[in-house]
């Protein structure tokens, strides 16, 4: 009974984890969208530490590029 509590547990918390970086890269690709890119970046950030994926990653050196910050 205990093992399947916890892995209820855990199941819930990777769940919550993976809403969370779809729900930044929603509000990121808006912002994107708007032209505001830099609210995006601080976004995009947290949704690629959250979860790496090829649409935010690449949307992120697109909006550093768009503000001038090659470094």
């Amino acid at each position: 009974m205990k093992t399947r509590t916890l892995s209820l547990v855990i199941a819930l918390l990777l769940c919550s984890l993976c809403i969370q970086a779809q729900m930044q890269l929603y509000i990121a690709n808006d912002y994107f969208k708007q032209h505001r890119y830099q609210k995006a970046i601080s976004f995009y950030l947290g949704a690629i530490k959250r979860k790496p994926t090829l649409e935010a990653t690449e949307k992120l050196a697109d909006s550093y590029r768009y503000v001038k910050d090659y470094g």
